[in-house]
């Protein structure tokens, strides 16, 4: 599994997901297989997260197929442009 997170403070969730994970399969039993892999992205435009998450995004025991967007903002929905941008990247 891959996580990259995007905009204000991208980090925070960036470290959740890994204390998560830790939390989830123990730190000593942490290896290639269970880890998931996290990445941030807040000082990028979105564009450029989406272009990371396309076509460099890797793990090292697993084939990542899909792509799953989780918006979470005060916002708007911004479903169209997401999907936009993720394919144009």
């Amino acid at each position: 599994m891959y996580a990259s997170a995007w905009g204000v403070n991208a980090s925070s969730w960036d470290t959740s997901i890994d204390i998560a994970n830790i939390i989830y399969v123990g730190d000593s039993d942490l290896n290639d297989e269970n880890l998931v892999v996290t990445t941030w992205h807040d000082d990028e435009p979105l564009s450029e997260a989406f272009w990371f998450a396309k076509h460099l995004v890797s793990h090292s025991y697993y084939e990542l197929r899909d792509t799953v967007v989780i918006y979470i903002s005060s916002r708007g929905p911004r479903k169209h442009e997401f999907v936009e941008l993720l394919k144009n990247a």
